[in-house]
C-alpha cells in the first residue's frame, strides 16, 4: 500500500519502524519505573509535580497517595518492562524517603515499567526525514510525548500542509543534527 505522507509517531518502536524505509533513527527505549502508593499521613494535598533535578526523582499526588519514579544511574536500552526489584529497593525507595520523608509511611499499591524513547541529546526529532520524501518524524520525547502531543500535532500539520512549521521554530530538532554534531543540550532532563 502506498501513501503520500506517513508520520512515524511509534514511541519507543520508532527506530524499528524507521529502519523499514532505510532511515537510521538514533533512538533507544529506556525502561523507567513508576510506583503508586496507598494513602499515608503527610501525603501532599495538591497534585503539584515535584522533581528533584539532582536525582531525577519525581512525585505527585495520585488518588490518596503519590505516584513516583526516577531514572537509573545505569540506564540500559531495552524493551523489557519487567520491574527491577533491586532498583526499586536499593535506589528508588531510599531516594524517595530521603527527598520526601513522609513517603516512608506509605505502602506501594502497584508499580509498572514504561519505556521512554531517548535520543542521544534527550530532545525530540520533529520534521521530515531527509532521505525519504513524505516520511515525517515525531520521536524521542523522553517521557514527555503526551504533554507535547497537541503542539507537535499542530507542527506536523503545518509541515505537511504548508511546507513549514510556523507555531514554533523547530529548525534545531531535525534528524540531520545528529550527523552534523549539532546536538541540543540541556542540563536537567528527567
Amino acid at each position: 500500500m502506498d501513501a503520500g505522507v506517513v508520520v512515524n509517531a511509534a514511541g519507543p518502536w520508532a527506530g524499528r519502524l524507521a529502519s523499514t524505509v532505510g532511515v537510521d533513527l538514533p533512538l533507544e527505549p529506556i525502561p523507567r519505573h513508576v510506583l503508586v502508593t496507598g494513602p499515608f499521613p503527610g501525603a501532599p494535598e495538591r497534585r503539584t509535580l515535584v522533581i528533584d533535578a539532582e536525582t531525577t526523582f519525581y512525585f505527585h499526588r495520585e488518588g490518596a497517595g503519590v505516584l513516583m519514579g526516577m531514572g537509573g544511574a545505569a540506564e540500559v536500552a531495552s524493551f523489557d518492562t519487567t520491574p527491577d526489584e533491586a532498583f526499586i529497593a536499593e535506589e528508588l525507595l531510599p531516594t524517595a524517603v530521603r527527598i520526601f520523608p513522609p513517603v516512608e509511611e506509605a505502602a506501594v499499591e502497584h508499580s509498572w515499567v514504561g519505556l521512554y524513547e531517548m535520543t542521544p541529546d534527550r530532545h525530540p526529532i520533529i520534521g521530515q526525514a531527509p532521505s525519504v520524501a513524505g516520511f515525517y518524524l515525531a520521536n524521542g520525547f523522553s517521557g514527555h510525548g503526551f504533554q507535547h502531543a497537541p503542539v507537535v500535532g499542530k507542527l506536523l500539520a503545518e509541515l505537511i500542509v504548508e511546507g513549514a512549521a510556523r507555531t514554533v521554530d523547530i529548525s534545531r530538532l531535525g534528524l540531520e543534527r545528529f550527523e552534523r554534531g549539532h546536538l541540543v543540550r540541556e542540563g536537567h532532563v528527567v
